[in-house]
């Protein structure tokens, strides 16, 4: 198993399992996010980060975002983050 490791542009410090970029789920996730309802878009985003840093790393994750904008986590700070993670 290997292990991707990195920090985001913002210094936000990730490792994941790559094996997780060919994962059924993972994958199928982003198609839903473009042509699902608005609920079932706003789920397949949440859980597509979610399955790259992990159910125990999100919090993590929020917080490093909420640290660079004022308390809060917009949508686009997250995308940013996991985009660089998978890049």
């Amino acid at each position: 198993m290997a292990k991707i490791t990195g920090k985001t542009k913002t210094g936000y410090a990730y490792s994941y399992d790559e094996r997780i970029l060919t994962d059924w789920e993972f994958v199928q996730l982003p198609s839903i996010t473009q042509s699902g309802s608005d609920m079932e878009k706003i789920a397949a985003s949440t859980k597509v980060v979610e399955l790259l840093v992990g159910k125990d790393k999100m919090d993590g994750l929020l917080a490093h975002v909420r640290n660079h904008n004022d308390g809060f986590a917009p949508v686009e700070s997250i995308v940013a983050e996991f985009t660089d993670m998978i890049s």
